[in-house]
């Protein structure tokens, strides 16, 4: 994924929430029906190394996807159990990186192998989103596309940090990117043409020193939500096509059984099938639901003057909030002490 593309989905999920859970609200819309990764919160041991029989039978692309087979399958496991897609992220990093060449993909700078979500919220509307990437480089555009990566943050709000930075070079061991001297912070200064400024608005760059064509970048995100857009809802917005290809792609999210989604929209779908599974855990309370993209992805490609990708893409729209009255309360109480 390259850095404009991450920082607009990124600044997205930060600050349309309230956007997803109007849309996805009931008759807002129709519903339809690594290594150091941190799939579960906090990080797994690193997944195994592929075996050499595996590495053999996985020698071109068509073995490749599959691995990507039973989608189904798949949402069912992730909806299970947490973690349940590290293997897919080992198959991708360990098999999938030269696999995937310039001429498998000749219309691509880019190709992301793997991209995931894992969301736990809890029923005052806080959550905590996990994201792991696997993208590989092809071309010398990509390259500069992805030098630096760049994301956005409102601290009143919350945190986002980034968790791992790795660099897979084929053939060689895999380098975790210095974070410490590598990260750099800045207050953004985007709003001050409407002489608005808030300290809370900061923008990060994190420099990839040494990536060369050829090479994939792993990064792992957290996402740490202190304060809801709307009190007691959570709500997310979740885009399922890029600028480029996508191998495997799927998001899980967690919450109280008390307090499940209420509504889903899966808005212009295009090329993209999602595979969904609903899994209830009544030993610890919770309701997880899993959606992963039955086939790859092929990139779009913009058009002139076209509205942002995020408005016209696939897209999933998920809340928790009952029905479009208590959103009309809450903005009553909300708006009343003004």
């Amino acid at each position: 994924m390259n850095a404009s593309r991450r920082a607009e989905t990124l600044r997205l999920l930060l600050l349309l929430p309230v956007l997803s859970l109007l849309a996805a609200a009931p008759g807002g819309c129709a519903a339809p029906g690594e290594p150091g990764a941190a799939f579960d919160g906090v990080a797994v041991p690193d997944p195994p190394e592929i075996s050499p029989e595996m590495r053999t039978a996985a020698s071109d692309l068509d073995s490749f996807a599959w691995f990507q087979d039973f989608p189904e399958d798949t949402a069912r496991a992730a909806a299970a159990r947490p973690g349940a897609v590290a293997g897919r992220f080992a198959f991708a990093a360990n098999v999938g990186i030269p696999l995937v060449t310039p001429e498998a993909y000749p219309d691509a700078d880019e190709v992301s192998l793997f991209e995931w979500e894992d969301t736990r919220y809890a029923t005052n509307g806080t959550y905590t989103t996990t994201w792991t990437t696997l993208s590989k480089i092809l071309t010398q555009r990509g390259l500069e596309d992805n030098r630096t990566f760049s994301f956005a943050n409102n601290d009143f709000y919350g945190s986002t940090t980034v968790l791992v930075a790795r660099i897979h070079t084929p053939g060689a061991p895999p380098r975790d990117v210095d974070l410490a001297a590598n990260l750099a912070e800045a207050i953004d200064t985007g709003s001050l043409a409407s002489n608005i400024h808030d300290p809370n608005d900061k923008t990060f760059t994190l420099a990839l020193p040494g990536l060369q064509v050829g090479d994939a970048v792993e990064l792992v995100m957290r996402r740490t939500a202190k304060r809801p857009r709307c009190e007691g809802v959570y709500s997310d917005y979740l885009v399922f096509e890029s600028d480029h290809p996508i191998l495997f792609q799927g998001a899980r999210i967690e919450g109280p059984a008390s307090m499940p989604l209420r509504s889903r929209a899966f808005r212009d779908a295009g090329p993209v099938t999602l595979a969904h599974a609903a899994v209830t855990n009544e030993a610890r309370g919770t309701i997880a639901e899993a959606w992963v993209a039955a086939d790859e992805t092929p990139r779009f490609f913009a058009e002139p003057n076209m509205p942002s990708a995020y408005d016209c893409t696939a897209r999933l729209l998920l809340s928790t909030a009952p029905d479009w009255e208590s959103l009309s309360r809450w903005y009553a109480r909300l708006c009343a002490p003004h």
